[in-house]
């Protein structure tokens, strides 16, 4: 069965929530928490190797019209033939689901959000690389299936889980489906990790003995895979023509801490974003608005570009990859957190960011926010999010 009829058929069978196991991924949507989830279901599908539910169902954690914004994670459903209308998003699972599932597994996330926080009794799995909030242990227990450690892409532990499994298949069967699914457990595993480069460092041991395993399945030449590469981080790049707002929302997580934080990654820089909007202080202007729409004190953009590959002239390119880092303050409650960022007492921020003040065009400086060019390009969201976190409760 192919991954699209698998998935067809998984959405007609959402409204039997009785002998249903719904694999949520987390909010942000980002291309390795849906394909996590949708990898998850078709190999517990195919290989009868975890809970007892009949059928296992893929939830993406955003309404369907939000999936445009992730050209990413378009570009591997045309290229893998599948179709987003067999997708099971927030709108399709609202209207089709009466009352609550027999189990949750969540994936890439290991705290429920909404509006699935009233589900907490059916959790009885946990595969996540983020840090672990200690939520829902004796369902996972129950479950036996609760692996929550760093590794560079969240698809390294669902493969890594059914890894045994399907190499056993392997060994007596040829199933038809088994390039088509190691190419789309690659995407996220390449672009997580850059490609496996040692230098970033993040690739795990972990990472590095599931990518073996798939990189034989999913590619013939190693041109194959660097093609493979490329063309998602051209997709992932190409954001000129979304406006503000779905840049913000297109990679965005919000957590609680004392105080209400939104992280939006945007993989593009805030140079050719101030330029096309005509001033940084128009794009601040108008992320303090949609960040004050969600409710948040304090309101974080991460910017990721690759000069080397993106840019526009050799002079750019010669830049590599780098990250910035923007905080503004929303409500005045959420203030501390950027003083405490400026004034950096035990070097933590220095460590884990190494950040240095930027200016983008002319602007005058920014009122209630900063602008950092992050020197420390190792540390992602995943890292950032948890240290904020510390920075909130010192």
């Amino acid at each position: 069965m192919s991954i699209n009829a698998f998935l067809a058929q998984s959405k007609a069978h959402l409204a039997e929530t009785t002998d249903v196991c719904l694999v949520i991924g987390n909010e942000s949507a980002d291309l390795d928490s849906v394909i996590s989830a949708v990898t998850f279901c078709f190999l517990a599908h195919h290989l009868k190797h975890s809970l007892s539910a009949k059928r296992y169902i893929p939830i993406i954690h955003i309404p369907s019209q939000d999936l445009h914004l992730r050209p990413e994670l378009v570009y591997v459903l045309e290229k893998l033939g599948i179709e987003p209308q067999h997708l099971v998003c927030l709108d399709t699972l609202s209207r089709a689901v009466n009352g609550v599932p027999k189990d949750i597994i969540l994936v890439d996330h290991n705290k429920l959000t909404k509006p699935f926080e009233g589900w907490s009794d059916v959790v009885k799995g946990i595969l996540d690389h983020h840090m672990d909030e200690h939520l829902y242990e004796e369902g996972t227990r129950k479950g036996g299936l609760r692996i929550i450690e760093p590794v560079g892409s969240c698809v390294t532990h669902i493969v890594h889980y059914y890894l045994d499994a399907w190499r056993s298949l392997l060994a007596t069967e040829a199933p038809d489906w088994v390039h088509s699914l190691a190419l789309l457990a690659c995407a996220p595993l390449l672009v997580d990790t850059v490609n496996l480069e040692p230098f970033y460092g993040r690739t795990r041991p972990k990472d590095q003995e599931v990518a073996d395993f798939l990189l034989p399945l999913a590619f013939t030449t190693k041109q194959d895979r660097i093609d493979y590469y490329d063309g998602l981080q051209h997709a992932k790049a190409d954001l000129s023509r979304l406006p503000t707002p779905s840049l913000l929302c297109k990679d965005y997580k919000q957590f609680s801490s004392g105080i209400e934080v939104g992280i939006a990654a945007v993989t593009w820089t805030l140079q050719r974003w101030a330029q096309r909007e005509g001033g940084l202080d128009k794009v601040m202007e108008q992320c303090r608005a949609w960040f004050k729409e969600r409710g948040v004190d304090v309101g974080v953009i991460m910017t990721a570009f690759d000069h080397e590959r993106e840019g526009r002239s050799e002079e750019e390119k010669k830049r590599g990859f780098e990250r910035e880092l923007v905080v503004m303050v929303i409500e005045s409650k959420g203030r501390f957190l950027l003083e405490r960022l400026v004034e950096d007492r035990d070097h933590q921020v220095k460590s884990v960011l190494d950040l240095r003040e930027m200016k983008i065009d002319d602007q005058h400086e920014l009122k209630d926010a900063k602008a950092w060019r992050q020197l420390n390009i190792k540390s992602s969201r995943k890292q950032v999010w948890p240290f904020l976190q510390e920075l909130i409760q010192m």
